[in-house]
């Protein structure tokens, strides 16, 4: 829309102009959404590298996922829908279990809440295969604080056991909490 013509609309619809979401390119983000795309393009490899990004609230963090992730749409091919690029919160409290729930509801695959979580997990793997992931954005990482000691690393492993599994980074985004989040781990360091 142009300036003009929005100079001469109600006051209701400028209203709902400026209050919609804004993305600016700015150098910083421009350089998150390279390294983004640099993950997102790496082989398959035994151990990938992944990526923290790191915030105060409301700072923009997850706006540049969010960015990246509608750059890269799932997309359908002759042997099906491939979505290379997946966005998922961090469980308010650190529950594996919890969390491969919503990966799956992300990927639109079915599944009981009352299946066990390595039933989950394997249904998981195999559909994140056959939807060809390629990068996984894990955002709200900080709230795996939340748990004890045993449920932080016993979260931080089974993400290291999802990108061990299935060879591809991960990206994860939160507050400067998240520093304290990924010491759990060295080798998740």
């Amino acid at each position: 829309m142009e300036k003009e013509e929005l100079l001469n609309k109600p006051d209701s619809e400028r209203i709902k102009f400026i209050m919609r979401d804004w993305f600016i390119l700015y150098e910083r983000a421009k350089k998150m959404l390279e390294k983004m795309k640099l993950l997102l393009e790496l082989p398959d490899t035994i151990r990938p590298p992944s990526f923290l990004i790191v915030g105060d609230p409301n700072n923009g963090k997850t706006t540049i996922a969010t960015y990246f992730l509608k750059k890269h749409l799932p997309y359908e091919e002759p042997d099906g829908i491939k979505m290379p690029v997946m966005m998922v919160n961090a469980p308010r409290i650190p529950n594996f279990d919890q969390f491969v729930s919503e990966l799956l509801r992300v990927m639109g695959v079915p599944f009981r809440h009352t299946e066990p979580e390595s039933a989950k997990l394997e249904k998981f793997y195999f559909y994140a295969k056959e939807l060809e992931i390629k990068l996984i954005i894990v955002d709200e990482i900080h709230n795996v604080l939340a748990g004890t000691a045993l449920k932080q690393r016993e979260f931080m492993n089974g993400l290291k056991n999802i990108v061990n599994e299935l060879k591809r980074p991960l990206v994860l985004i939160g507050t400067r909490d998240a520093f304290y989040t990924i010491n759990t781990d060295y080798q998740i360091q």
